[in-house]
C-alpha cells in the first residue's frame, strides 16, 4: 500500500518514517525459515554470516531475498518517496547476538555511498523484533536538512558494526533523539542524510534485520569505479549502473559469481569514496 500524504510529509520533514506495517505472521514464518536455511548453508560452507561476503547482497543468490526486495509491501511505500523507477543499490544483513556489545555509531548512510543527488532511502526490515533493549535504530529528526555532515573520526573498534568506521559526534543531551522499535514484519524508512545509530542488544534474543538501499534510476554514483544495481520496479532510462540478474536457484554458481563481481566493484567504489572523504577531513 502506498503512503498517504501525512506519511509522505512526515518522512520529508523528519527524515524517517517508522513503523510501517508490511507482512503478516505466515509471511514472516516463511521468511524466517528461508533465512534460517540460508544461515545454516553459510555455517556449513564458510562460517557465520556477519563479517563474510554473505552479509551483503543476498538478493543476488538467494531467491527468498530476491523476492523480498521486490515485494509491493515495501516497494509501494518506497515509490511514494522516490518514484516508480527503482533500483536496489545495496543490501546488508544486520545481526546483533544476545548480550553482544555490537553497536552502530552515529552516521549518515550517504558518507561512503557516493550518490548524487541525496535521494537514497533505506528500508530496514525486521526479521525479528527490534526493541530498544535489543538495540533498535535511533534517529535525529530533521537532521537530513543539515546536508552532509563531516565525519569527526574513523574508529577502529571490534564492536562497531560499521566496517568503514565512520563516526559523527552527537551530543544526545541537546538532540531530540527518537528510538524506532519495530515488531516482526514491520520496517522503517530513513533518508540517506538522516543521522542514526543503534546500541547493544541487552536481551537474550537475536536481533536480525535487512537494510535495503533503494534509489531512483535517475540517481548516479559519482565515483570513477562503475558499480552494479538491481532494477526492481519500472524501467531504467539512464544506464548509470550495470544491472544485476535475479538468482535462478539458491547459491548456484551464477549467483555466487555475480555476488563476487558485484562486491569487488562495490568495495573499490567504497575505497575510492572513503579516500575522498578522508582527504577532506585532512584539510
Amino acid at each position: 500500500m502506498s503512503l498517504n500524504e501525512f506519511q509522505i510529509r512526515s518522512y520529508h520533514d523528519r527524515g524517517f518514517l517508522s513503523p510501517v506495517d508490511a507482512f503478516n505472521r505466515d509471511d514472516m514464518e516463511r521468511l524466517q525459515r528461508a533465512f534460517d536455511d540460508f544461515e545454516q548453508q553459510c555455517l556449513d560452507r564458510s562460517g557465520p554470516i556477519v563479517g563474510s561476503p554473505m552479509q551483503f547482497r543476498p538478493h543476488l543468490h538467494q531467491p527468498w531475498a530476491a523476492a523480498l526486495v521486490r515485494r509491493p509491501e515495501i516497494l509501494d511505500p518506497v515509490e511514494s518517496i522516490i518514484g516508480p523507477d527503482i533500483l536496489v543499490y545495496h543490501l546488508t544483513i544486520w545481526i546483533k547476538e544476545p548480550g553482544a556489545e555490537s553497536y552502530v555509531s552515529w552516521h549518515q548512510d550517504s558518507t561512503y555511498f557516493g550518490l548524487d543527488p541525496f535521494v537514497h532511502v533505506t528500508a530496514w526490515v525486521a526479521l525479528t523484533g527490534a526493541s530498544e533493549e535489543m538495540g533498535c535504530m535511533r534517529m535525529i529528526p530533521g537532521s537530513h536538512h543539515r546536508g552532509e555532515v563531516p565525519l569527526d573520526e574513523v574508529r577502529t573498534d571490534a564492536s562497531l558494526m560499521l566496517r568503514a568506521g565512520q563516526v559523527v559526534t552527537v551530543d544526545e543531551s541537546s538532540e531530540a533523539v527518537v528510538a524506532t522499535p519495530l515488531e516482526v514484519g514491520q520496517f522503517s524508512l530513513h533518508h540517506t542524510l538522516t543521522l542514526h545509530a543503534s546500541g547493544a542488544n541487552r536481551t537474550r534474543q537475536r536481533r536480525i534485520g535487512l537494510g535495503i538501499s533503494y534509489i531512483p534510476t535517475s540517481c548516479r554514483c559519482t565515483a570513477g569505479q562503475r558499480v552494479n544495481a538491481t532494477l526492481v520496479r519500472g524501467s531504467d532510462r539512464y544506464g548509470h549502473f550495470d544491472l544485476e540478474e535475479p538468482p535462478r536457484r539458491a547459491a548456484d554458481e551464477r549467483g555466487l559469481s555475480q555476488l563476487e563481481h558485484s562486491l569487488q566493484r562495490w568495495n573499490a567504489m567504497r575505497k575510492e569514496t572513503k579516500t575522498r572523504v578522508l582527504n577532506r577531513m585532512a584539510h
